[in-house]
């Protein structure tokens, strides 16, 4: 009886280490997946901004930061910097309608 369940551990150790190899060579590929999706937002020619679903800046290229003058440090984690002072309900109401897919 001993030498059955031997084997069963002796199988559940070598199923785990193989998830335990698929996760990581599937973290490595998203990791490598990440960086040259970083590499192309930054060499873009063109201002490239995400914001989350509450409006705050996820992302900011280089190109922004010449397009609008501020750097990706003063914006990362803030509102919009770009909706002027009365518009940003109408800004609001614009992301909420993206967001539902209109």
């Amino acid at each position: 009886m001993g030498n059955n369940l031997d084997k069963q551990l002796i199988q559940r150790s070598v199923k785990l280490a193989g998830e335990v190899h698929r996760r990581k060579s599937t973290e490595e590929k998203l990791r490598k997946t990440e960086d040259i999706l970083e590499a192309l937002i930054q060499a873009s020619p063109a201002g490239i901004t995400l914001l989350d679903k509450n409006g705050i800046v996820q992302v900011w290229n280089r190109a922004a930061e010449r397009i609008f003058g501020w750097t990706a440090k003063e914006v990362l984690g803030r509102p919009l910097p770009t909706i002027p002072p009365g518009k940003q309900e109408e800004h609001r109401i614009f992301r909420e309608r993206v967001l539902r897919g209109e």
